[in-house]
């Protein structure tokens, strides 16, 4: 353990380094004092899409999965997680690590790490995007979840979590409030506030088209989780009382294919397919230009799209499961929540949305919202009160 006026060496266990992963770490690096940041990457043998530049302050390493889509509990790819842990564990020892930030707790590489730091007397935070409206464990599932997880909470030093519906998930599972930390996800700002950059040029024959027309917005991953089903069938629904308004998706997956079939000829013109786009200048380009996100998943523990949207200043239309939308989204405020899965509430929080009258206040208002979020939520400031309780004692 560093004593006090020395540098604390700190150590971030992640999966994949993605832009908000990549801008927090920045941050650390640069804003806490006397802390030295080891960023620890256990799935970066998986291809890399995401376009930023190399940071060396993070002091980013790669210590990678052989089979990093299989086998993190049980089967297939168990030994490579239980191997991985331990090289994890090799790096705490050899640079003589004084506390870990652990992003997920689910993984025999991660309970192995924990496990080690609760012998060895090393602070170990699990942080979590989880919460108590996204979750989708039933029956035996969540038995086993109700009895193993308050037991590895119990051996951590705290947890770190998102916003409100993050920390009741944490609540619920035996974490007392003392030990808790708001260390939320956030997207660099910067690349969405302000005036943005043109679109490039692949997005050029849309450049007319915002000027003289209002876009819904989606971005996710094209799987049965996000629902995209959900918001084709609800534009559909709305395309002829909304005539000037067309739908941008923003993404692909799996289902691409299927959801494009699914999208009337006549309205083919109306539904822009962008496919995957890396460069978040370029996605904020999009949504400065657009005028609502909607986000009709199932399941999502957190939503760092709803920030950006927010940071753009769009009105914003999501699912109770959204752990974002609790914090970030204020009904006939900023946007409007809709009960998952329901497609006639979805639909009508969507045409209020979008209604002429209405749209240019709700998208004034998300600016407002987001003011105060970053004032409220600061996750530097929730990483600096958890590693001053690493410097002081431990109660016990």
């Amino acid at each position: 353990m560093a004593p006090p006026n020395t540098q604390l060496q700190l150590a971030i266990v992640s999966g994949h380094l993605t832009p908000y992963r990549h801008h927090l770490h920045r941050r650390v690096a640069g804003e806490l004092e006397n802390v030295c940041l080891h960023s620890l990457f256990t799935e970066t043998r998986t291809v890399d899409r995401w376009a930023f530049e190399d940071s060396p302050q993070i002091n980013a390493v790669a210590i990678d999965r052989m089979q990093p889509d299989k086998g993190r509990w049980l089967g297939c790819g168990a030994s490579e997680g239980w191997s991985i842990g331990g090289r994890v564990i090799r790096y705490l020892i050899e640079r003589s690590i004084d506390a870990v930030v652990l992003n997920g707790w689910s993984g025999l590489d991660r309970l192995r790490v924990l496990r080690w730091c609760h012998r060895h007397d090393v602070p170990l935070f699990i942080r979590a995007d989880s919460n108590i409206q996204s979750e989708c464990a039933r029956g035996f599932k969540a038995k086993v979840k109700s009895f193993i997880l308050p037991k590895v909470l119990k051996r951590t030093r705290g947890g770190m979590y998102m916003g409100r519906h993050g920390k009741a998930f944490f609540l619920k599972y035996g974490m007392t409030s003392d030990r808790l930390f708001q260390v939320p996800y956030e997207p660099d700002y910067s690349d969405f506030e302000g005036e943005s950059e043109g679109l490039p040029r692949s997005f050029g024959s849309l450049e007319t088209g915002f000027l003289s027309r209002r876009h819904i917005v989606f971005s996710g991953r094209f799987v049965d989780v996000k629902r995209v089903d959900l918001l084709i069938e609800a534009f559909v629904d709305l395309a002829d009382r909304r005539g000037d308004w067309d739908l941008i998706l923003l993404g692909d997956g799996p289902l691409r294919d299927e959801l494009e079939a699914s999208v009337p000829e006549r309205l083919m013109p109306r539904v822009h397919w962008l496919g995957f786009v890396s460069d978040p200048a370029a996605i904020a380009a999009i949504y400065r230009r657009s005028d609502v996100l909607a986000l009709p998943s199932d399941h999502e523990p957190w939503g760092v799209v709803v920030n950006e949207a927010a940071a753009s200043g769009l009105a914003i239309v999501a699912s109770s499961a959204v752990g974002a939308a609790a914090d970030l989204v204020r009904d006939g405020f900023n946007g409007y929540t809709f009960e998952r899965g329901d497609s006639k509430s979805f639909i009508k929080v969507l045409d209020l949305a979008t209604d002429a009258h209405r749209i240019d206040s709700l998208k004034i208002k998300s600016h407002e919202v987001m003011r105060e979020w970053k004032q409220l939520a600061d996750p530097i400031q929730g990483l600096r009160l958890a590693l001053e309780s690493v410097r002081r004692p431990a109660v016990h």
